[in-house]
């Protein structure tokens, strides 16, 4: 697979494009990275925390949570809800990472754990 990147759309974004060596299969998508797309409320938080994805993301989503040594400590999908909320309240206090993926794009922000 061939990676490209493309910053010229948006100054907050990473565009990927995937193809296959002939040049077809194209996959594409937007990484906005702390662009204010998606809320974190209250952030720091003690570990109970409304996650909005805003009016730019569509209803279908998957919400995954990591961990400042990258794994995986919540995964959820959601249907037709703008917002969730989330409860960290049994993790260790720290910094961790939240993804908002839809079809066209992924939103990513920090959350603090006090």
């Amino acid at each position: 697979m061939n990676n490209t990147q493309d910053t010229t759309r948006n100054p907050d974004a990473v565009a990927l494009q995937d193809s296959d060596s002939h040049g077809k299969n194209t996959i594409e998508k937007e990484i906005l990275i702390g662009n204010g797309a998606i809320s974190i409320t209250p952030n720091p938080s003690t570990g109970i925390f409304t996650l909005d994805a805003g009016k730019q993301t569509p209803d279908t989503k998957q919400i995954t949570i990591y961990n400042a040594y990258g794994e995986r400590i919540y995964s959820a999908s959601v249907i037709g809800h703008r917002s969730s909320v989330i409860d960290l309240s049994s993790h260790s206090k720290g910094i961790y990472f939240v993804k908002v993926q839809t079809a066209e794009k992924v939103f990513t922000e920090k959350i603090i754990l006090q």
